[in-house]
């Protein structure tokens, strides 16, 4: 062990510019799934097609349950953002595989869902806004 972290060591200090665009690279694919988007990569990767847009727009989501859950003071958007924070760095400066995502995933859904159902009453309440309106100026007064 004593040897591979020297060697770590050694390929950071003389490949900075590699470690870092590969920790970027890794850092979008537990996000959304992307790796490559060269079409060679894509047909030997053929569900990458499927899992891209869903991993980009589960996290997506999370993050705006998660910006929603802080704004309005939820007590527990705190432990939701240490979560989110903390449990994939390793993977970000070593390696990544989409399935080290998976022990997130129940709690990116509860975000997304908490994002969807804020946006969705949101929306509501603004499209119901002009019948308000209307009925409070048709009310006898």
């Amino acid at each position: 062990m004593d040897e591979k972290w020297r060697e770590a060591l050694q390929f950071i200090a003389s490949h900075p510019g590699l470690f870092l665009w590969l920790t970027l690279k890794r850092i979008l694919y537990v996000w959304t799934g992307i790796w490559s988007l060269a079409p060679d990569y894509l047909l030997a990767e053929a569900l990458d097609t499927v899992n891209i847009p869903f991993c980009t727009a589960v996290s997506v989501l999370a993050f705006a349950g998660l910006r929603r859950a802080f704004r309005q003071g939820n007590t527990h958007a705190s432990l939701y953002g240490v979560l989110l924070f903390s449990v994939p760095l390793l993977f970000y400066v070593t390696h990544s595989n989409i399935r080290y995502r998976h022990p997130m995933d129940p709690y990116l859904i509860l975000l997304a869902t908490f994002a969807v159902v804020e946006i969705s009453t949101k929306r509501d309440e603004i499209s119901a806004a002009p019948l308000r309106r209307m009925e409070w100026e048709e009310a006898p007064r």
